[in-house]
C-alpha cells in the first residue's frame, strides 16, 4: 500500500505541474482528485501504522502545501485568461 500511496502522490505532483503549464478547468478537477486520493491513502496508512504519525503528518503537510500552491497558481492563471472555454 505504501508504494501505491507514493505513486499517487508523485503522480499528483506531476499532474499539478502539467495542469499549471496547460491549464483547464477539467485538469484542475483531476488535480483535486489526485490530492484527495493521496490524502485518502495517506490516512489509511496512518491508521494502519500509527507509530509513524508525526513523520506522516509533516510529510503530508509539505506535500499539501506544495500541491495546493500549484493548484492556486493555476486558478489565478485561469482567471486571467479570456473567458473562452477552459
Amino acid at each position: 500500500m505504501l508504494l501505491i500511496h507514493i505513486a499517487i502522490a508523485v503522480s499528483s505532483i506531476g499532474f499539478t505541474g502539467y495542469t499549471f503549464l496547460k491549464p483547464s478547468k477539467r485538469k484542475l478537477l483531476f488535480s483535486y482528485l489526485w490530492v484527495i486520493a493521496t490524502i485518502a491513502t495517506g490516512s489509511y496508512l496512518v491508521i494502519q501504522m500509527p507509530s509513524h504519525l508525526a513523520s506522516a503528518c509533516l510529510t503530508g503537510l509539505v506535500y499539501l502545501g506544495f500541491v495546493m500552491s500549484g493548484v492556486i497558481a493555476t486558478h489565478i492563471k485561469l482567471a486571467k485568461e479570456p473567458s473562452i472555454e477552459k
